[in-house]
């Protein structure tokens, strides 16, 4: 061999070598946390791909860990990109609950409280349950299997075998260490190194509590060079420098309290670059400014690409990572469920679970499944509901576990009213929840102010059959005394000229109507009695008029209700329609202002038709259009005289402060009102709404000079009110400017301050 030849050799040799080691090159991405600011990392995966720079490893911490588990799951930047966009994402993180899969069979009905609190009962304790987070995780919880179970089960639940080798960290609160995930269920790993503490609800690992990994290692640099040894490293930092604590900001001093402090730098001796996008400050769990920071992020890595490509000499086409994405995509399976399998709670509890979900043929898809997973985390029996979802390769389908914790047995709830007005109103509620193979919960209520006073006992009952349904018994007393109108609250008000007494037993049974609806029957006897003056112009030594009516009455009442506030709803709608039948005798005892001396008794029978619905059916902008119409038709009769008659009367109540009044050009027999509701959001909390309503009564009711009451001609009286009002909805209640219009009536204005709910007992006869 000349030395020519080996000359070529040597040259053709080391080219080889060289060319060897370029395609033997390895990188990985590492990506902090830093919660809703951690989206800027999708832009820094973007500029990467379309630059052709290989991602060979990826891990992240927190919000970095649900970046890189998307990416090892098989999601390309730009699918992420539409995810961490869109409103469901912010719903998500905000932990709002999708209106559309509410139980509105399940839900309570609309009380005036405040707050909830949970009574833990041991024979050594009795204490309140404090909650151990602000934000609801189950729809996070439930989006979590759906975005990544079927890569994990593609994977065979190693992570080394996703479509890039993948680490994240969590916090092992139980062992006081990190925990660094390898395997396992993919969802179970991210969600538990996002769980930012207060933020979230922590959830369990093989037994362990799992918290946030940036308690121990924000930057999980260290964990890629050991586990992966890469050539290069590049690094993306969401994570704002350490600063001092603000005093009045306990979310920032719990992050410096729990936080781990670690540099934020690829270490020295190793090959790599870090891009630090400039990211404004957001809360944690605040997405609304998630597309400007991909942008960022975007920006900040295509600034330094030339660097990156300096130094990363290999290649990955677009054409050659897509064929494996593609092929990584289709080995995942298809998330039919086969067995529904239910822990933490006794044997006959988990029946009853079973019972409530599994009505459906086997082998269901995951995705079809929420409606079920709504019913269970809309049961107050309930204190968590975590869903775990695992392949079985001999079936060839997942088993769906839901790991159950009970609510504590007992609930306190607080709330009520607090107005301007005399009407100020304390609530006081105590629920009892008793789970088995049915459940059944027992409630004790009471009101206590000037306006409203009443207590409720009552029992439900519920059966989880294919077809479901409940069981429900209360009963009710209450009082309302009604005050002249316009009075503050340090006004001396001698009497209420009008009361209402109702002492009511009901019996109730039934059935769901689709998600948002449910479908009674009910029967109710009690005793309904006013006490009253003909005459505003009364003294100290007057007695009221006694009317008492001891009535049983037979109905069906229909229900559907979307809207999304107990009271100044701004979105969606309620189908409310009553149909009764019943009778009773009047017994009427005459006052000192009544024109009648003579006791008298009457038999009266009556059937009244109810039909209201409310609607708000356009959004533009700012602006939003709702309608309330009702109908009322009623046989009810004229009682002893003019004043009983009109107490008895149904009442168009349009708005809260409406409630609270007696209106007498308000009150008909049988009606038809209807108007349009304008609202204006200055934020999702806080908006301005104006209201009119139009009241035609069909046969207005009259007073002779006896104090008797008599029919009118048809359709000859009508009446007009209206309200406009500031709102601002609380995490505790409404806070409400309210300037309300009566037409008709002798003091036609009123202008009141209000926290809080009128929402009272529903009555026994209307």
């Amino acid at each position: 061999m000349n030395k020519l030849t080996l000359k070529t050799l040597t040259v053709v040799f080391l080219l080889l070598l060289s060319q060897s080691v370029v395609y033997s090159q390895k990188v990985a991405v590492v990506l902090s946390g830093g919660g809703a600011k951690g989206a800027c990392h999708v832009g820094l995966l973007k500029a990467l791909e379309e630059n052709d720079i290989p991602i060979d490893y990826i891990a992240g911490t927190s919000m970095g860990a649900i970046v890189a588990g998307l990416y090892a799951a098989g999601y390309s930047p730009e699918e992420m990109e539409a995810l961490m966009t869109s409103e469901e994402f912010k719903g998500w993180a905000k932990g709002v609950i999708d209106p559309e899969y509410v139980y509105y069979y399940k839900k309570d009905p609309n009380d005036p409280s405040w707050i909830s609190v949970p009574i833990e009962i041991s024979p050594k304790k009795f204490k309140p349950k404090l909650p151990t987070n602000l934000v609801l995780p189950y729809e996070m919880d439930f989006q979590f299997i759906r975005i990544f179970a079927d890569a994990g089960a593609a994977a065979n639940y190693n992570f080394d075998s996703l479509f890039v080798p993948f680490r994240c960290v969590a916090a092992d609160i139980t062992a006081n260490q990190p925990y660094i995930a390898r395997k396992g269920n993919l969802e179970n790993a991210i969600r538990a190194s996002m769980t930012f503490p207060l933020y979230f609800k922590p959830i369990t690992i093989d037994g362990h509590l799992m918290f946030d990994g940036g308690i121990f290692n924000n930057f999980p640099v260290d964990v890629v060079l050991e586990d992966f040894q890469p050539d290069y490293v590049i690094g993306s930092k969401a994570a704002g420098d350490y600063s001092i604590p603000n005093p009045d900001d306990i979310i920032s001093q719990i992050e410096g309290l729990v936080m781990n402090k670690v540099p934020y730098q690829i270490p020295e001796g190793v090959k790599g670059i870090m891009v630090a996008p400039q990211l404004i400050k957001v809360e944690v769990n605040d997405f609304s400014q998630a597309k400007s920071f991909i942008d960022s992020g975007y920006v900040a890595t295509t600034v330094l690409m030339d660097s990156i490509k300096k130094n990363v000499s290999r290649r990955e086409s677009k054409e050659e990572r897509r064929m494996k994405r593609e092929a990584f995509n289709n080995r995942k399976p298809d998330m039919f469920i086969d067995q529904v399998i239910v822990t933490g709670v006794n044997p006959a509890q988990a029946d009853y679970i079973r019972k409530l979900i599994v009505h459906h043929p086997k082998q269901r898809l995951f995705s079809e499944m929420k409606e079920d997973y709504y019913r269970l985390i809309t049961d107050n029996r309930f204190r968590s509901v975590l869903p775990r979802l695992k392949f079985n390769p001999q079936s060839g389908y997942y088993d769906l576990t839901f790991e159950v914790e009970r609510a504590t047995p007992l609930e306190l709830q607080f709330g009520g009213i607090i107005t301007s007005s005399p009407n100020t109103e304390g609530y006081l509620q105590g629920t009892y929840y008793l789970l088995g193979e049915n459940a059944l919960n027992i409630s004790l209520n009471g009101y206590f102010g000037r306006f409203y006073l009443g207590g409720r006992i009552g029992a439900r009952f519920d059966f989880p059959f294919q077809n479901p349904y409940f069981l429900e018994m209360d009963m009710v007393s209450y009082r309302y005394h009604y005050f002249p109108s316009g009075l503050i609250f340090l006004d001396d008000v001698l009497s209420s000229n009008v009361s209402r007494y109702d002492d009511n037993i009901t019996g109730i049974i039934g059935w769901p109507i689709t998600n948002k609806g449910v479908f009674k029957i009910n029967g109710v006897t009690g005793d309904w009695e006013t006490h009253y003056y003909h005459t505003n112009a009364v003294k100290r030594t007057d007695v009221q008029d006694k009317t008492l009516f001891r009535y049983f009455k037979l109905g069906a009442e229909l229900d559907f209700n979307t809207l999304n506030q107990r009271q100044y709803a701004t979105a969606g709608s309620r189908l409310n329609a009553r149909l009764n039948f019943g009778g009773g005798t009047e017994y009427h005892t005459p006052g000192t202002t009544s024109f009648s001396k003579q006791k008298a008794e009457f038999y009266h029978s009556f059937m009244d038709l109810q039909f209201t619905y409310d609607n708000y059916f356009a959004k533009s902008g700012p602006f939003t259009f709702g309608m309330l119409s009702e109908c009322v038709f009623t046989t009810l009769p004229r009682f002893r005289n003019y004043t009983s008659t009109m107490i008895l009367m149904p009442q168009f109540s349009p708005f809260p402060d409406a409630k609270v009044r007696f209106l007498e050009n308000l009150r008909s027999q049988s009606y038809l009102a209807g108007g349009l509701k304008i609202l204006y959001s200055f934020s999702n909390a806080i908006h301005m709404r104006v209201e009119g309503y139009y009241f035609q009564q069909f046969r207005k009711i009259f007073q002779n000079e006896k104090q008797g009451a008599y029919f009118g001609p048809w359709l000859s009286h009508h009446g007009f009110t209206m309200t406009s009002a500031l709102v601002a909805h609380t995490f505790l209640g409404p806070l409400s400017l309210n300037l309300n219009y009566f037409g008709g009536e002798t003091s036609p204005w009123s202008f009141t301050v209000n926290f809080g709910y009128y929402l009272f007992h529903k009555e026994g006869l209307n």
